[in-house]
């Protein structure tokens, strides 16, 4: 049986709708203006009241308040509505859409619509004739067939299609979540984006024909309507589902809260929290704090997750305006032992752990992120997934690990603003994954961290890993105690980096590793090893390796700089550059 659910007001941030295959939209007309809607001049900032029938020229911005919406209508009939409290601007190199904030609703004739949806964190391609678009504070956004079909292309080569009616997310990262049935005909009623105008959408018949659908499937029993909203929350194997009306969970109805918190201080979860619903990707189950006690802390050693189980099951803890803490160690039992099982702890504001605690689980993937402004700060804490195809994600505005150690067969990924890793025992023998907006600095304080072959000398500072991959939009650090503290993998792995500004290594060991790529602006080396037989492949802005290689001179930006100890097979590094094939390849066209 289908289950719908409703839609809440669409959220918004900062996005990029790119529409490429069709002609340019560098004019557009107002065919509509409602309440506040201003342009903003591109060349001095300077704002004017946007009327009917004037022409939107790009670069310039346009800007809607309170209770306000815009329609343009470019020369190919394509039409943009933007809702309240808006912010977006065409770009002017393609079919773009700058929306920093607020929704959009996007109509091109038949064919013609298509392109890149991009925000700061999430990037997707999407080809269809009538959808919505918003963003998420996650820094994801959310896609809406209204009608016709929608496809959508990750970066990691995933399709997933939509028919009328359906939604999904784009998560943090351009990964896919599950699709959802919604209930079209209470969507199209409340969105000022289909019906806060004059002209109807040219393709307002067809999204009636799917609402007069959905209402038959429902009313013959066909189709369940979940009462439930779709949250603005998800992962890539949930979606958060929210109450119709969150007040009837109340602190006087609910002995295990205190004050603002919930508390949870026994294996067995209190059933008022509790929220299920299932979708085509399996069941999702969520226990969630209420408005008047934000706040989740864990008192108990073992929490029961069992009745929640199924083949296909996740599970959430959400303080969605609050703190999750950690008082002690926990172990999260009873969800399936398989690729496809979710456990996520998601925080509001702060995700905090007790020093020295260890926090496991048992489930395909095992997520802990924060949306809040500060850093997920984590000293001395143990995360472990003892699932033999599980991983460990954590996913913050900035990441900070001080010892500690965090165990995944498959995976261990970070995602941050800022991600600084210091000393702790990293243990995959799948990859490590990090991606951070800004820097990426890791570092280990301890001696006797380990040769090559997997050996290493244990406790903290133990790194076994096997493909490494690391993403920074600003600069990366790696610095060992001695020249060896990274232990190698036992078979050949691929470790790869990519910054944009700066990567600066010391003091590694990189044997073991079949391949190893690094590109940068600049690239700074010191005491390197790399293995006989790799492939080493270091690209810098201008092509080059900069002068007196291993002999201490100072950094050349833009270059390879060899400073000191930079060994290829125990030999000089710069003995053994080659064109193709193995050996230390320079190469340019860095940033």
């Amino acid at each position: 049986m289908k289950k719908y659910f409703a839609v809440p007001s669409l959220l918004g941030s900062v996005l990029l709708v790119s529409l490429g295959h069709a002609a340019d939209l560098k004019q557009s007309m107002f065919t509509q203006v409602v309440n506040d809607v201003q342009v903003v001049s591109a060349a001095n900032s300077s704002e004017k009241p946007a009327v009917v029938n004037a022409v939107f020229n790009m670069p310039d911005l346009v800007r809607t308040g309170e209770a306000s919406r815009a329609e343009l209508v470019a020369e190919d009939k394509t039409i943009t509505r933007v809702g309240a409290n808006t912010i977006f601007s065409f770009d002017q190199a393609n079919r773009t859409i700058n929306l920093q904030q607020g929704s959009l609703l996007f109509h091109s004739p038949k064919g013609m619509g298509g392109g890149t949806i991009h925000t700061n964190s999430a990037t997707a391609s999407v080809l269809g004739t009538t959808l919505i678009v918003t963003t998420t504070r996650s820094g994801g956004f959310k896609v809406i067939d209204l009608e016709g079909h929608v496809a959508i292309r990750f970066l990691s080569g995933v399709h997933q299609d939509l028919n009328p009616g359906q939604m999904t997310f784009v998560l943090a990262g351009g990964r896919p979540a599950p699709v959802l049935t919604i209930r079209l005909d209470t969507l199209t009623k409340d969105s000022h984006l289909v019906q806060g105008f004059d002209a109807p959408l040219p393709s307002m018949p067809l999204i009636q024909q799917q609402v007069d659908t959905q209402v038959k499937e429902i009313q013959s029993g066909q189709a369940q309507d979940t009462g439930l909203l779709v949250g603005d929350d998800a992962t890539p194997n949930s979606v958060q589902a929210v109450k119709v009306d969150p007040s009837t969970i109340t602190a006087t109805q609910n002995p295990s809260t205190s004050g603002d918190s919930v508390l949870i201080n026994s294996p067995v979860l209190n059933p008022a929290f509790i929220s299920t619903f299932s979708s085509s990707g399996g069941s999702f189950t969520t226990f969630e704090a209420p408005p008047d006690a934000p706040n989740i802390i864990f008192n108990v050693s073992t929490i029961d997750l069992s009745p929640y189980a199924g083949s296909l099951s996740a599970f959430a803890f959400v303080a969605p305006n609050g703190n999750i803490t950690f008082n002690g160690s926990v172990t999260f039992d009873g969800l399936a032992v398989n690729a496809t099982s979710l456990l996520e702890i998601l925080a509001g504001n702060q995700l905090s752990i007790a020093s020295g605690a260890t926090v496991e689980a048992d489930v395909g993937a095992f997520f802990l992120g924060q949306d809040g402004p500060n850093a997920m700060t984590l000293n001395g804490v143990n995360l472990l997934n003892k699932d033999p195809m599980g991983s460990i994600i954590l996913e913050s505005p900035s990441l900070i690990i001080n010892g500690g150690s965090i165990q995944a067969s498959s995976a261990i990924e970070f995602f941050g603003g800022n991600i600084a890793v210091n000393s702790p025992s990293l243990i995959s023998t799948g990859f490590l994954f990090m991606n951070a907006a800004g820097s990426i600095n890791v570092t280990d304080g301890h001696n006797g961290g380990g040769g090559g072959g997997g050996g290493g000398g244990g406790g903290n500072g133990n790194f076994q890993v096997g493909n490494v991959t690391l993403v920074a939009g600003d600069t990366i650090s790696l610095t060992g105690s001695n020249q060896t503290p990274v232990a190698g993998p036992v078979q050949p792995f691929n470790f790869s980096m990519t910054a944009t500004n700066l990567i600066q290594v010391q003091n590694l060991d990189f044997g073991g590793y079949q391949t190893v790529n690094m590109t940068a602006h600049t690239i700074n080396l010191a005491n390197i090893d790399f293995s006989n037989g790799s492939v080493v492949r270091l690209t810098s802005h201008f092509n080059a390796l900069a002068g007196g290689p291993n002999t201490n001179q100072a950094s050349v930006p833009g270059d390879v700089n060899f400073i000191t100890g930079v060994n290829y097979n125990g030999q000089p590094a710069q003995t053994h550059l080659v064109a193709s094939g193995a050996g230390i390849i320079i190469a340019g066209g860095a940033p």
